[in-house]
């Protein structure tokens, strides 16, 4: 810190005042308040912005991805085999069946499955 007069009263001030503490005469033309150049500066946003924002983005894109893909005949289609293949195997679980029975459904809901991984490429 070095000490400069001032160009209206003369007496020694710092060259980092903003204004004359004596006289309140400015030391530069283009000189601004502490307050006025913090005010001015652009918000620093940080790394949470990313941490946060990247994930929800990426979650929001996935969700909208799944929509169209659900929302098209074959993703309707898909889905109604995989319900189909769920509500096959409650029922072959269900405790009223016979011994036989339940094996005759369970082949029927493994048929299904294998239907459904050659069709599709994928498990249900």
């Amino acid at each position: 810190m070095a000490l400069i007069a001032c160009s209206e009263c003369g007496k020694e001030i710092s060259d980092k005042a903003f204004s004359c503490p004596h006289c309140g005469a400015p030391l530069r033309s283009s000189a601004q308040s502490p307050r006025e150049s913090v005010a001015s500066q652009p918000k620093k946003r940080g790394i949470w912005k990313w941490i946060i924002g990247v994930p929800v983005v990426g979650f929001l894109a996935l969700l909208a991805f799944g929509a169209y893909i659900s929302g098209t005949p074959d993703g309707r289609e898909r889905g109604n085999e995989r319900a189909a293949i769920d509500l096959c195997w409650s029922e072959q679980s269900r405790k009223s069946n016979t011994s036989g029975g339940a094996r005759f459904i369970a082949g029927a809901c493994e048929k299904m499955e294998r239907d459904f991984r050659e069709k599709w490429g994928v498990s249900p």
